[in-house]
């Protein structure tokens, strides 16, 4: 029964995954990084050499960023009446709410590959902070992807989309 939900969430937010390893291809172009084969639909992609740990930070991190930017914008138009108490959404608004969340949904990295990225990068790093820091963050994705299994993602999406709506209602009302 497992891998039916399992599949059923793969395929409500397969837009995500695809967003997701969009956003680790185009920071590896924009960092020089070599990629050597992207597979969206399966979410994996192959990298060459990453410079410095810093690099490799800031690629990991790309879908935490990219993703999360997303839910905001997209979830927006359709979290704004809901935030001041319209009743009827058109079908235009709800598909925007959908593609939101599942492009939310898969703002956290998988801690394997940022772990993945990170020794790589870190492989000619002197820095202890940062290689901490690297650690500590890699740790933080774990969570977030252990917490999977308790709905954290989808909780994290709508909590990006109230925010933002609830931000902007907030500061209309001053």
């Amino acid at each position: 029964m497992n891998w039916v939900i399992g599949w059923l969430v793969w395929l409500l937010t397969f837009p995500g995954r695809i967003i997701r390893v969009v956003s680790y291809r185009m920071l590896c172009d924009i960092n020089k990084v070599e990629v050597f084969e992207v597979d969206y639909f399966r979410g994996t992609i192959a990298l060459g050499e990453i410079p410095s740990l810093g690099t490799a930070l800031f690629i990991a991190t790309a879908p935490l960023c990219v993703n999360t930017l997303l839910c905001a914008v997209l979830t927006f138009p359709a979290a704004l009446p809901m935030a001041i108490g319209a009743e009827n959404m058109p079908p235009s608004l709800l598909f925007l709410f959908w593609l939101g969340i599942s492009i939310g949904m898969n703002a956290f990295p998988d801690r394997k590959y940022s772990l993945y990225l990170i020794e790589r990068g870190s492989i000619s790093e002197k820095r202890k902070v940062l290689n901490r820091f690297a650690r500590g963050l890699c740790l933080l994705f774990g969570l977030a992807n252990f917490l999977k299994r308790f709905w954290f993602d989808f909780i994290y999406a709508l909590l990006v989309s109230i925010s933002s709506s609830s931000l902007i209602v907030s500061l209309n009302t001053r």
